[in-house]
């Protein structure tokens, strides 16, 4: 239950130190908890969708806030040693080149170059 938690949880980039001081204690008591939290997190970040068509600007920020608050939680993590695999950042990151580079492109097509987040 904790692991699907902190993937709901909204995290600000302030917090995400804190989440991780606290992740590294319950994966002291805890062996796998680290591990299952990545794969959530990872899960988290590749379900995100945008609807394009229906968002709004501030849809938009908020899309990218939580996306850039998810990829450095795991990356910390990572820097932790409470990933032992860069796999769920990896995800993430090829998530980015593929699904959120044909939304930049589409932007950019849109006259929209200096408000893409």
């Amino acid at each position: 239950e904790m692991p699907k938690a902190v993937r709901a949880a909204r995290l600000r980039v302030q917090d995400v130190a804190g989440v991780v001081r606290l992740l590294s204690a319950l994966h002291a008591r805890y062996g796998g908890f680290a591990e299952a939290t990545g794969q959530e997190l990872k899960a988290e970040f590749l379900g995100m969708e945008l609807d394009e068509a229906n968002s709004t600007e501030q849809d938009v920020k908020a899309y990218y806030r939580r996306k850039r608050n998810l990829a450095r939680l795991l990356a910390d993590m990572i820097v932790a040693g409470l990933l032992r695999s860069p796999e769920p950042l990896f995800a993430c990151v090829q998530h980015i080149y593929t699904e959120d580079a044909a939304i930049f492109k589409k932007r950019l097509r849109g006259g929209l170059r200096d408000q893409f987040y």
